[in-house]
């Protein structure tokens, strides 16, 4: 269901590079491969004659490149950024091929180490050798686009304003730091659906996830708040937008399998039919401002249960398939006339519970009464086995065709995520106990 603007949409990049530095005499033809735990991207600045991709153009993980040479004089200069479409510049380094192998070097012709090519294999495409090379940048290391955890009530145990290792944060998902998006006010953190300031390919949206961040070399672990298969997810939100389904902007707190806990869209994958750039996985959207509103419009905060379709490769990965939520893509749990009307004026608490195979979502008043809370929802589907943890995104999406900035902020505070075990909510659930989920686990 989420139609995010995806700045990439694979782990790997394939490019067929083909060079006349070949001992044989003939071309030497090679396809190289982003190591896909890095999210670096590329942009020629300079060359000799005939090389491809061409000055100002960029390689991406995900954006395949049919053809690519250092052309006949055999160099090309290229920026080396930290993110996908030239976000976050790291270094400038020269390829060039010496001995038939690829080589990131300096002005003088000497290995620099800014760019490592590993020989894999060779393969034959259209009747032609191919000599596969995985590409990374070892000297490099790019800063993960987190979140500060200062000024809101985060839900992480720590109030960092900067990168502290190790410890929980939220981190942009969207393949670059995406600066201004996210800012703290009034001890809340508010994204803004205004035009990007940094992103090369234009922007209007954003989501975030906690993950658990080691140690210098960025190495990360799923002991971050919110990272687990079951358990209570739960967060106030302020409503920005008026909150119609037709709006073009869709306001989210959702939860979603994650194989790699590496940021980075390549990494992202849901239960849309459209997956993400990891594929499918299982979603479940706790809070939605848009999507099903059939022929009529609506107002009011929605939950599904999304599932891709069976005949895609990889779907099939609903909660339960057979569920009136999952059948008509979406339920309104009740009008936002019931808190005033959105834009809302207060934070409206909104959570989901999983335990014993079983899900319930639920939403609480800002002054502390139960708002609803569905009939219990067993997980049904076996033809899917959820391999992965679930992860609690935030932020507002749009469809990639947008230009129009939304206009609006929407406010986030007061994360909370509880194992099932908990003392505090082991056996409960918000139909049959409201006064054990919302202000109390705050």
């Amino acid at each position: 269901m989420k139609k995010l603007l995806l700045l990439i949409t694979s782990a790997i990049m394939f490019i067929g590079c083909n060079t006349t530095k070949s001992t044989d005499g003939g071309d030497y033809i090679m396809v190289w491969e982003i190591d896909p735990s890095q999210q670096i991207s590329i942009q020629v600045t300079s060359g000799g004659a005939n090389i491809a991709p061409q000055v100002g153009q960029q390689v991406n993980p995900g954006s395949p490149y049919d053809y690519c040479t250092t052309g006949t004089d055999n160099w090309m200069v290229v920026n080396v950024y930290g993110a996908p479409n030239a976000q976050g510049y790291l270094t400038t380094t020269t390829i060039s091929v010496v001995n038939d192998k690829p080589q990131s070097q300096d002005s003088n012709g000497d290995p620099d180490g800014k760019l490592n090519f590993t020989y894999v294999k060779d393969t034959v495409i259209d009747n032609s050798t191919r000599h596969i090379y995985t590409i990374k940048s070892s000297q490099v290391v790019s800063t993960p686009p987190i979140i500060t955890n200062a000024g809101w009530t985060n839900g992480l145990g720590n109030t960092n304003s900067t990168l502290i290792t190790p410890y929980s944060y939220w981190v942009q998902d969207y393949g670059f730091n995406d600066v201004g998006r996210w800012t703290v006010t009034d001890g809340a953190l508010y994204q803004s659906t205004a035009a990007s300031t940094v992103a090369t390919t234009q922007t209007f949206g954003s989501r975030a996830y906690p993950v658990d961040i080691l140690n210098s070399s960025y190495d990360v672990d799923a002991n971050a708040p919110g990272t687990g298969f079951d358990g209570v997810w739960q967060i106030d939100i302020k409503i920005g937008s008026n909150g119609a389904s037709n709006n073009l902007y869709c306001e989210t707190f959702y939860l979603a399998e994650r194989a790699n806990l590496v940021w980075g869209p390549s990494n992202y994958s849901d239960g849309s039919d459209a997956g993400g750039g990891a594929g499918y996985s299982r979603e479940i959207d706790i809070m939605e401002t848009k999507w099903n509103g059939g022929s009529s419009t609506v107002f009011g905060p929605q939950v599904n249960i999304p599932n891709p379709s069976p005949s895609l490769h990889g779907g099939n990965t609903g909660w339960n398939t057979t569920n009136s939520i999952c059948i008509n893509k979406g339920l309104e749990m009740a009008p936002w006339s019931d808190v005033g009307g959105a834009p809302t004026s207060d934070f409206i608490t909104f959570g989901a519970v999983i335990s014993n195979n079983t899900l319930w979502f639920y939403a609480y008043k800002s002054d502390g009464t139960q708002w609803y809370a569905s009939e219990p929802i067993p997980m049904s589907n076996s033809s899917y086995t959820q391999k992965y943890p679930f992860v609690p995104y935030i932020g507002t999406w749009t469809d990639e065709s947008t230009t129009t900035p939304g206009g609006f902020k929407t406010g986030y505070k007061n994360f909370v995520y509880l194992k099932s075990t908990d003392s505090k909510i082991a056996g409960k659930n918000p139909k049959d106990n409201p006064t054990a989920f919302g202000p109390v686990l705050k």
